[in-house]
């Protein structure tokens, strides 16, 4: 027997007709229950009651599933547009001149993340790959998101970015006593596998180490700046191998910023560099 109210089970309790679910006696007997609430008419009703009630579930149920279909396929949507946007950004202009330098040249995966992320590439001449006659390099010392080269040459805008890199690295003044204690090092090194390299830091340290005993340098009037980023365009990123090839000791200056696999032969190695012709 089924209760008229809640259409659930119905108890016998002491001969009287009791719904558990409704806490509500109905009868004092069985019969009079009967008499009283018509079971198929209850049935009947129970049976409406579920046809309805699942249908309107339902229909809420796929009102919110396309919902919440809708705001997936929206997020989605708002995703590959911006994505788009972003790749589109990074291949046109100086941006794209950016990215393909950085390709061609093995920057690391973190260095190209940083620099997209961290700077804005300004090129003045994008149709031009020769160093201005009138070129005054930079020294981008990390107070300005802005790298700019007046040329689309790789050597200038290697040694631009290099200074970005080092003025990250040059707040240590610990790397920076460290460095140029092995420039100096290296100035020194007579070992003929690095001997492009170490005469290259012999003029580096000539020109920007402002001290009578060089071994005794002082961080103030050494432009460590110039150090880096111009062993950065002499090496164009490969100098593990090759006949500009640093010293191991070097390596962990430009490993950050550089991976030394290259896709395109260096200007040294073709003998056409513009800006460090050595």
């Amino acid at each position: 027997m089924l209760c008229p109210k809640c259409f659930s089970e119905v108890s016998i309790v002491n001969g009287a007709v009791y719904c558990p679910s409704c806490r509500v006696y109905y009868s004092s007997s069985t019969e009079e229950f009967l008499k009283k609430y018509d079971q198929e008419k209850i049935k009947s009703d129970f049976e409406y009651f579920r046809r309805t009630t699942k249908t309107v579930t339902t229909k809420a149920q796929e009102e919110n599933y396309k919902k919440t279909v809708s705001k997936i396929f929206l997020f989605l949507g708002s995703g590959v547009v911006v994505f788009v946007i972003f790749w589109i950004i990074l291949h046109i202009g100086p941006f794209g001149y950016r990215e393909k330098l950085m390709t061609n040249y093995g920057f690391t995966t973190q260095a190209k993340w940083i620099m997209r992320f961290t700077t804005i590439m300004l090129v003045e001449d994008l149709k031009s790959k020769d160093v201005p006659a009138n070129y005054v390099h930079g020294t981008n010392e990390g107070k300005s998101r802005a790298i700019t080269v007046d040329s689309a040459n790789d050597e200038l805008a290697i040694h631009e970015v290099a200074h970005f890199w080092w003025s990250r690295l040059r707040g240590h003044e610990e790397i920076r006593k460290e460095f140029t204690s092995d420039i100096l090092k290296l100035s020194k090194l007579e070992d003929v596998e690095y001997s492009e390299s170490s005469s290259f830091a012999k003029s580096l340290v000539a020109l920007y180490c402002n001290c009578p005993i060089q071994d005794k340098m002082d961080l103030n009037n050494v432009d460590d700046g110039n150090y880096y980023a111009l062993m950065a365009a002499f090496t164009m990123g490969k100098y593990k191998t090759g006949d500009r090839q640093l010293p191991y000791f070097m390596w962990k200056y430009y490993d950050g910023l550089f991976s030394g696999k290259l896709r395109v032969g260096t200007c040294y190695e073709a003998d056409n560099c513009q800006y460090l012709k050595i």
